[in-house]
């Protein structure tokens, strides 16, 4: 059985890279994002069910997408 599990989510200065794997194949997105805030540099696995809650949350109006990494939540 091939499961993704979460979503790899790091983040530096000048963008952001989502990783993910369902065991057998990887998949890697980057693109640009900036980052505020003390740490710039940070990572976190994101449940799917976390990664589903905020691709339902997006639209496609040009709005700019907000998303906190904390060390225990991710928000948007």
């Amino acid at each position: 059985r091939w499961a993704c599990g979460g979503v790899l989510w790091g983040y530096r200065d000048a963008g952001v890279r989502l990783v993910t794997t369902d065991t057998r194949r990887m998949a890697v997105a980057d693109g640009p994002a900036v980052v505020t805030g003390p740490l710039t540099d940070r990572s976190a696995i994101v449940p799917l069910k976390a990664v589903h809650l905020v691709e339902r949350a997006l639209t496609d109006d040009g709005e700019p997408v907000r998303l906190a990494l904390g060390s225990n939540t991710a928000t948007a």
